[in-house]
Order: C-alpha cells, then structure tokens, then sequence
C-alpha cells in the first residue's frame, strides 16, 4: 500500500483510536476532545504498509503541535507526517508526552526532548 491520508476529524472512531495515548492524563483526552468539537484540533489517519496512525494536531504559527498519536509504526508514520508538515509550509512538530519509552523512540529520528515534572516536550523541525 502507498501511503495514504484520511481526513477523519468527524469519525468518532477515529477519537475512539487516539483515547488510549491519553492513559496517564484522562482529563486532556476531554480537553482533545472539546478541541475538535471546537474546530480547532483535526484528526487524520496516516496509512501506509509500515504503519497505521490516528494523529490528532493543530497549527501553531509555523508548528504543528500533536494533540495524540495512536496506532502501530510510529516511526516511520512520523517521516510521513513531518513530510506533511513541510509541505504544508511548517517548519516544526512539537507534542508533550508522558510516556518517557516515546520520547527514547523518537529520539533517533532527531527529535528533541525536554523533561519537566512528570512530561517530556519534543521538538523536531522539519526543514
């Protein structure tokens, strides 16, 4: 399969895929949420033989900032987003996680981290 991209900021299925990367903070799954309602997070489906990701972000200036990621291949379904991301005329992707095993795994993508309290910050400009 090639890679493929699925508008699915409408699909309870889709906020239904992304709740478990919310397991250590529930209260920001509600607050995702509310976003989309909102219209100010989208969700899409990044699909392609080495991965099948449910992402949830928004445009920050020239960031995009992930509200969640779910699914399996995350590694490669990055390269595919920060792809995206520079297409789209951005020069960076930022996510806060609580989950120190994602921060280790994206690391060697170039991917920054900062670790404050109990979460870390990731950072990776696309240009």
């Amino acid at each position: 399969m090639e890679e493929k991209v699925t508008i699915e900021t409408q699909s309870r299925a889709a906020l239904g895929r992304l709740k478990p990367a919310f397991r250590a903070c529930p209260e920001a799954y509600s607050e995702l949420c509310k976003a989309v309602k909102a219209g100010r997070v989208s969700v899409y489906r990044l699909q392609s033989d080495a991965h099948d990701l449910t992402v949830a972000g928004e445009r920050d200036g020239d960031d995009y900032f992930l509200w969640g990621v779910a699914g399996r291949g995350l590694a490669s379904g990055l390269v595919q987003l920060k792809q995206l991301v520079k297409t789209a005329g951005m020069s960076s992707l930022s996510a806060d996680t609580a989950f120190a095993g994602v921060a280790r795994l994206v690391r060697g993508l170039g991917v920054t981290a900062t670790h404050e309290r109990d979460m870390r910050a990731l950072k990776w400009e696309v240009c």
